[in-house]
């Protein structure tokens, strides 16, 4: 099912939510929502999370993150495939949900 985190996510909850993501990743929320092709995991992990936990749209998050629905829709579908085959990408992804929870 789709628990949400942070159902419909105002800005204030977006913004920590990102800040979490980040923290996780040890790099500024800024860092984390550029459009920089070159450190792409946490970004498109912070946008699959986003995209899973929240009822944004393809839109909403992609602006957030400073890129297209379309793109934003390609991020989370390679974090969705990559989790299949990667045990501890997983392992982030699970304990970024734990840490959202809490």
């Amino acid at each position: 099912s789709r628990a949400s985190l942070v159902a419909k996510m105002d800005d204030k909850d977006a913004d920590n939510a990102l800040k979490t993501i980040a923290d996780f990743f040890d790099m500024s929320a800024e860092q984390l929502a550029t459009r920089d092709r070159k450190n792409n995991l946490p970004r498109d992990i912070a946008v699959y999370m986003f995209q899973r936990h929240s009822r944004w749209t393809l839109r909403e998050t992609g602006d957030r993150f400073g890129i297209g629905y379309n793109a934003t829709g390609k991020a989370a579908r390679r974090i969705s495939v990559a989790i299949d085959k990667d045990k501890s990408l997983l392992k982030i992804v699970t304990n970024l949900n734990y840490k959202l929870q809490t």
